[in-house]
C-alpha cells in the first residue's frame, strides 16, 4: 500500500519526528519523483510513502525541515503566495 501524507503547522518536533519513526516501519519513504515516476512510467511501488507539507510558513524552516534533514527523509513543500 502506498501513501502520501500531508502535515500542516507542525509545531512540535518530538510529536513530528515520532509519527516518522511509525511511519518508518511500516513503508519506505520515496521523492516526489519516484511517484511521478510510478504515475507515468509505471515503476512500481510497494509500502511507499510521501511526506508533504501545506504552507510554507515558519514551521517548516524552524520545526520540520531540520528534522527532516537529520533522518534524509524526501518531502514536497506546497508554497502558496499571500495574495
Amino acid at each position: 500500500m502506498n501513501k502520501i501524507i500531508n502535515f500542516h503547522d507542525i509545531t512540535d518536533g518530538k510529536w513530528f519526528e515520532d509519527t516518522l519513526d511509525i511511519l518508518k516501519r511500516k513503508y519506505r519513504f520515496v521523492s516526489i519523483e519516484e511517484i511521478s515516476e510510478y504515475y507515468y512510467k509505471k515503476k512500481r511501488l510497494e509500502n511507499s510513502c510521501h511526506i508533504t507539507i501545506d504552507d510554507g510558513d515558519n514551521t517548516f524552516y524552524k520545526v520540520v525541515y531540520p528534522i527532516l534533514k537529520k533522518n534524509n527523509i524526501p518531502a514536497s513543500i506546497l508554497y502558496q503566495e499571500n495574495s
